[in-house]
């Protein structure tokens, strides 16, 4: 980003920070940190709710103030709905991995549990502020709709809605309650928890039914598979007034599920991002005109995939402000939030150019910079960090409860990390090896990654791998590349550069780094452009094993790898970005385009 983009971005968020001050907030957040709980072979990204919480407070559209904590429902709010018998189930490992359809070891139960309470007592919190008066209440977490009242499935063991709406009941609310679930899948939870219920209805549009149970007040709309923007806010178009016209609601609880989308992980629907928006502007606008005061209460639901924040983050915006505002890359949200834990945790003073290891824990005499990872980072401050920025957290999830580092600072390719599932240094999950270089790209100091090796020797793949991979990923490729810029930022070096020995590590990278070579870059954007229609595995293996041909030559299309470099300093970002760079990367395309 250029150095006038960044003073324009500063700008827009002041003035949003200034004018906030002056007025009420359109919406209310409910938001926890403790709503990031790792769990094993989940894929649901961890980080969706922290990734919209630190968009609206970045962008200046929610103010860190105004973000209220949830507090974990109670065994009694749980009892409200759940029946004894089904609760005592879920306090052993075999319970609950029937609910989430995967082993959950005995040590996870307790985890698990507390996370989806806290989600519970964040919804509950939410209802109780609109039953209030507050006009838009959203949680952050939520959404749980598949759970019943002696069962869950679908990552659901308790239903927060239903026991939000019965704590309210309790307090006395009698109000008529609309709940709007626009998730990928049925809410058949909820419909089973108010079947016979005449003061709640619920109203689902999903790709397929999952319970046939008759219900006193429901609308349930299912449209099958591969379905399209026109054809899903036809359907809501058609049945969401009707039932607003006869059913004449005092609340409405709004299920703004991510996983319609294109993209998602486990949905089988064509919405697009466009869509996405469009259908939660359907649903505000139907509410607020039969009552521009009716409260209500939103959820993220469900959503599978990095980028399923976006879709959340691009409505709560608009809430928020009035006005939707482009969430950044998943990839510029990750490192926007490494930077933020960065300023919590370990902060580097604006008016310091060089930093010593006593600057963060004091004086430990006797360490020679010989014996520091890139001259810098004690084994002790390695450690220390991977607790801070939660990558131990991300593993003890997945199941390696003890990680260990060890390192090698002989190796003459650089810097030798390693990190371990076990004490015993038996499970290799992460590995990578750099250096401070300045070969690589001519005068001008980077961080080069010789090699990075991210991998879960426990888990079988359920997809194929990409090439070069043993075994399935972390996920933790974004949490890694943010750890090494923060490290680029600490050393002062010029930048962050390695050589993708694959078209996939490349096109992953591409958000943030750009080829040092412009002809190069104009070739990895004509390989992007070639992508589409095709997945980034497919493609990647399809370059690796040479069965890409040129349309024109006939010749065999192969990945070429060439250094690429996420510039830092204001020397080496006029090389590889602004209008010089884009015109010979324009030159080149047109060149491979003649050729």
């Amino acid at each position: 980003m250029s150095i006038v983009l960044r003073a324009q971005r500063f700008l827009r968020r002041n003035v949003r920070r200034a004018l906030h001050t002056v007025r009420e907030p359109r919406a209310r957040f409910i938001y926890d940190p403790r709503y990031q709980v790792m769990l094993s072979s989940v894929p649901m990204d961890i980080h969706r709710s922290e990734n919209i919480a630190a968009f609206l407070a970045a962008e200046g559209l929610v103010l860190p103030t105004e973000f209220f904590s949830a507090r974990a429902v109670s065994l009694r709010g749980l009892r409200s709905v759940h029946t004894d018998a089904y609760l005592d189930q879920l306090s052993r490992a075999e319970g609950l991995t029937r609910v989430f359809g995967f082993d959950i070891a005995q040590d996870q139960v307790d985890t698990v549990l507390m996370l989806q309470r806290l989600l519970v007592g964040g919804t509950k919190h939410a209802v109780h502020g609109a039953v209030r008066g507050y006009r838009t209440v959203v949680n952050l977490g939520g959404g749980l709709h598949h759970a019943r009242p002696d069962s869950g499935h679908g990552f659901c063991a308790f239903n927060d809605v239903a026991i939000a709406i019965k704590s309210v009941r309790e307090r006395g609310y009698d109000g008529r309650i609309l709940v709007v679930d626009l998730d990928l899948h049925d809410g058949d939870g909820t419909r089973i928890c108010f079947a016979t219920d005449p003061s709640v209805h619920t109203f689902s549009v999903h790709n397929m039914a999952l319970d046939d149970q008759p219900a006193i007040e429901s609308t349930s709309v299912a449209l099958g598979a591969r379905v399209d923007d026109a054809t899903y806010l036809a359907a809501i178009e058609q049945h969401l007034p009707e039932a607003f016209v006869r059913f004449r609601p005092r609340l409405v609880i709004y299920l703004a599920g991510a996983d319609p989308a294109w993209d998602d992980r486990l949905g089988n629907w064509r919405i697009t991002e466009a869509g996405m928006i469009a259908r939660d502007r359907l649903v505000m606008k139907t509410v607020r005109s039969r009552d521009p005061n009716l409260p209500v209460v939103v959820l993220p639901a469900g959503g599978y995939g990095v980028n399923a924040w976006r879709y959340g983050a691009r409505f709560f915006g608009e809430l928020a402000r009035g006005r939707a505002v482009e969430p950044p890359h998943t990839e510029e949200m990750t490192l926007a939030r490494m930077h933020h834990l960065r300023r919590v945790h370990d902060p580097i003073p604006k008016d310091e150019l060089a930093f010593s290891e006593a600057d963060i824990f004091g004086e430990l005499p006797g360490l020679s910079v010989e014996h520091r990872f890139l001259g810098y980072y004690t084994l002790h401050m390695l450690e220390l960090v991977m607790e801070r920025y939660g990558i131990f957290d991300r593993l003890r999830g997945l199941g390696f409860v003890r990680p260990t580092l060890d390192w090698n600072l002989r190796d003459p390719m650089g810097h030798t990390l390693r990190v371990f599932g076990d004490e015993h240094r038996i499970e290799l999950v992460a590995e990578i090896c750099v250096r401070r270089d300045r070969g690589v790209i001519a005068m001008c100091e980077v961080i080069y990654v010789e090699w990075m090796l991210l991998q879960n020797p426990r888990k079988s793949s359920e997809r194929a791998l990409l090439p070069g991979q043993r075994h399935p990923g972390l996920g933790l490729i974004g949490e890694v590349f943010g750890l090494l810029v923060l490290m680029c930022e600490r050393l002062q070096v010029d930048g962050l550069a390695f050589i993708p020995a694959h078209y996939h590590l490349a096109a992953l990278a591409s958000p943030l780094m750009r080829m040092v070579d412009p002809k190069d870059e104009a070739r990895l954007r004509a390989l992007k452009r070639l992508q589409k229609g095709q997945s980034l595995s497919e493609l990647s293996w399809a370059l690796s094993c040479g069965h890409i041909h040129d349309v024109a030559s006939g010749q065999v299309v192969r990945w070429e790898a060439r250094p690429m470099v996420m510039p830092m300093s204001a020397r080496l970002r006029e090389r590889v970005s602004g209008p010089a760079y884009e015109a010979d990367v324009e030159k080149a395309a047109l060149m491979l385009r003649r050729s």
